[in-house]
């Protein structure tokens, strides 16, 4: 819906919110603000920045945008911010409505071209303006103008079967779940909506009229992924001499993977690969689909992606191309490293070796020498930026130092430039840019540029412990809390518990479950982690009793010391972290420590059977299975009525899980008369994602969360 029938919508749930006191009554009362969805999805952030010279030296520019629920469309500004050290504030040079910008290049000296919606511009800062570069809406989007703005890349979305939503989700007239549905683009049994997203390329001239495209996979099942970071598309690269393209896509029918798992569990899993694309003879060849034991890396990997040509040429020729891999082990321990690859002496390094923990996101020095990336490592929780010097004249360099450029102790999302004194980092928040620090090469010093949303100075205070549990496992346990509490007031508690897969590439990015919102509405909350790098022996921690009990001790002092109300606990479980959260819903132990009121189940992955889509998902569930008989650890459901908790399950496909799985939680709980209920979008995935649909979600969650346990 739109319009005025989403503005009543609007209006509705924020008369119900004020008829039950916004969740706790006179405990929103202690907050400045309160983080209602609204107020989140129209918070302002950074969805574009980079640097270039002005008349003074170089500047910083960047883009924020904020989305208009009232119009229902995104409304970006462009600033600009002198970066010499005597300089004034920041110019906003103009302002802009609808798609975000994309895919931003320099073409000369203040003038830029870029990709809106299906659309490219053409940028200039000098004399601020914005017109069309090519002469008529395609029906493509994502445009990437190649180095030299010969050529123009293009995703769209290729039918390749015929798909109706019923073949696929017969179960949904069999449950009483509420359900909003629009079939996603990719599932655990192959594209369920018949729809892949293909590239194809044409060539441009310069009125801005493109050719005949061309598409680099035709009839191919393949879909590229259209992820951003930092408004650039990051699985697809042109090299510097427009010879090649470089992108990572999903085929589904690839080889089988060899793994450490027994042979009985193998499956052929839906894996990420790199494909290089010659313009001059037409042909793909795959860089990532000859196992890596016989290339010499001795490990087998599952999952390729990001890869990134140097801007550094050899006799005019492309030659280095760097990507991030994910071993098979590392699905269990977080790893994720840092791959180069001489494409002429067809021969691969491995940059980190597991050194730099779990490698993120990684971008190429100006000069094509070093390369610089975000990672995580297992003592820490923050995100830093590090640098590996890769070539010294013209050779490899060695031996490969990693050094850390960042001591900020946040998470940082993108290398956003560099000045001969300074790198510039975009900083997370609600959103993946939030803020722009500028870091100084000699001494590390940090001094804030930008800041998207300055109402973030009142946000929830964070703090974070390193706990040591039974059998000397660890987890990270951080506490968000309001940033004005009244002495003596006992605010109830949320406790989040962890995925015992560790699939998310970046905790930063704002979910559903956002800590924030809760907080201002009177809630502690507790989050826990694994330990990144954290042994296969994992699934032990997560079921073992004696771990789970630790863990819930550690918890219960936190609560005590923090104020917390012992006897109101919100307690969610994500993904496998449903398992446990099911398991301390029904502990006495717990019980008698804190009283779990609600129970809150998001993207529960409970049904064994259903889940067959990779080989390390296949591993943890014959793990869990295995581990629940020996511990004999099984959901009680003998308690009096009055113990159980309200269950609230909250499902949505995002291309790992399947989509009957929250259903099949739901039906199971509803078996055994454990009251509860269950709003289900089979297409929203993990991540934050602007729109009407996601608030209407976010309500009716927290209005749950003060519903009486009874059965509908």
């Amino acid at each position: 819906m739109q319009g005025k029938a989403w503005i009543a919508a609007m209006s509705k749930w924020r008369e119900i919110l004020i008829c039950l006191g916004w969740m706790s009554g006179l405990h929103a009362a202690h907050a400045q603000l309160v983080w209602t969805p609204e107020r989140i999805a129209e918070a302002p952030y950074i969805s574009a920045c980079w640097t270039d010279e002005d008349a003074s030296g170089q500047a910083l520019y960047y883009v924020i945008s904020a989305y208009d629920i009232e119009r229902d469309r995104m409304r970006h500004q462009l600033w600009m911010q002198p970066l010499h050290p005597m300089a004034a504030r920041a110019n906003r040079l103009f302002t802009f409505d609808g798609p975000q910008l994309e895919n931003l290049i320099r073409i000369s000296p203040h003038q830029f071209i870029f990709t809106r919606g299906n659309q490219c511009y053409l940028l200039r800062t000098d004399t601020p303006s914005l017109r069309p570069f090519t002469q008529a809406d395609s029906p493509y989007a994502h445009m990437l103008i190649s180095p030299k703005k010969d050529y123009v890349l293009f995703v769209h979305p290729e039918k390749v079967r015929d798909v109706e939503a019923k073949d696929y989700y017969p179960q949904f007239g069999k449950t009483r779940a509420r359900i909003y549905h629009r079939l996603p683009a990719f599932g655990t049994d192959g594209w369920i909506d018949g729809y892949v997203h293909h590239l194809l390329y044409a060539r441009i001239d310069s009125m801005g009229r493109l050719g005949m495209p061309v598409d680099l996979m035709p009839y191919e099942e393949t879909d590229v992924d259209t992820a951003l970071i930092n408004g650039y598309l990051a699985q697809v690269h042109w090299s510097p001499d427009e010879r090649y393209i470089v992108y990572a896509a999903y085929k589904p029918s690839l080889q089988e993977i060899a793994t450490d798992t027994p042979q009985d569990t193998l499956v052929t899993p839906q894996v990420s690969q790199i494909y290089l694309y010659d313009l001059q003879d037409g042909l793909t060849s795959c860089l990532t689909c000859e196992t890596d034991v016989d290339r010499g890396l001795g490990s087998a990997w599952i999952r390729h992606e990001s890869p990134a040509f140097s801007p550094a040429t050899g006799q005019g020729k492309s030659r280095w191309i760097a990507w991030i891999a994910e071993p098979v082990a590392g699905v269990h321990t977080g790893q994720r490293d840092l791959i180069l690859e001489d494409l002429e002496r067809k021969t691969l390094y491995n940059l980190t070796h597991g050194r730099a923990g779990r490698v993120l996101h990684f971008w190429w020095s100006s000069d094509g020498q070093s390369l610089l990336f975000t990672a995580t490592f297992p003592d820490s929780a923050w995100i830093e930026l590090y640098r590996v010097q890769v070539f010294d004249e013209g050779r490899l360099h060695t031996p490969l130092v990693i050094r850390q450029i960042t001591h900020l102790h946040t998470r940082i999302e993108a290398l956003v430039g560099e000045t001969p004194s300074a790198w510039l980092v975009a900083v997370s928040g609600w959103h993946p840019m939030q803020r722009i620090f500028a870091v100084d090469k000699q001494n590390g010093s940090a001094r804030m540029l930008v800041q998207a949303d300055t109402t973030q100075n009142t946000m929830p205070r964070l703090s974070s412990w390193l706990i040591s549990l039974a059998h000397g496992m660890k987890v990270w346990i951080h506490q968000y809390r309001p940033s004005q509490t009244d002495s003596g007031s006992r605010y109830p508690a949320i406790i989040c518990l962890p995925d015992l897969a560790w699939f998310s590439e970046n905790d930063s990015k704002t979910r559903w479950d956002q800590p924030h919102m809760f907080v201002e509405a009177g809630y502690q909350v507790f989050t826990i982690s694994p330990e990144p790098g954290l042994s296969d022996d994992r699934l032990n921690f997560y079921l073992d009793p004696a771990t789970l009990h630790s863990l819930a001790d550690s918890l219960c002092r936190l609560l005590t010391i923090n104020q917390a109300d012992t006897q109101r606990v919100i307690l969610m479980g994500s993904g496998w972290g449903a398992y446990p959260a099911l398991m301390w819903a029904s502990d006495q132990h717990i019980a008698s420590c804190f009283s779990v009121r609600t129970l809150v189940l998001w993207n529960p992955v409970v049904d064994i059977a259903s889940w067959s889509t990779t080989t390390a998902a296949r591993w943890i569930a014959r793990e869990i299975v295995q581990l629940m008989q020996q511990n004999k650890n099984i959901v009680h459901t003998d308690l009096p009525s009055a113990q159980l908790p309200m269950l609230i399950g909250v499902g949505g496909n995002d291309g790992w899980v399947p989509a009957e799985q929250g259903l099949g939680l739901f039906d199971k709980i509803q078996d055994r008369q454990i009251p509860g209920r269950l709003i289900y979008f089979p297409d929203m995935a993990h991540h934050w994602q602007i729109g009407h649909d996601l608030l209407v979600w976010q309500h009716q969650v927290l209005n749950w969360l003060q519903t009486p346990a009874v059965n509908p």
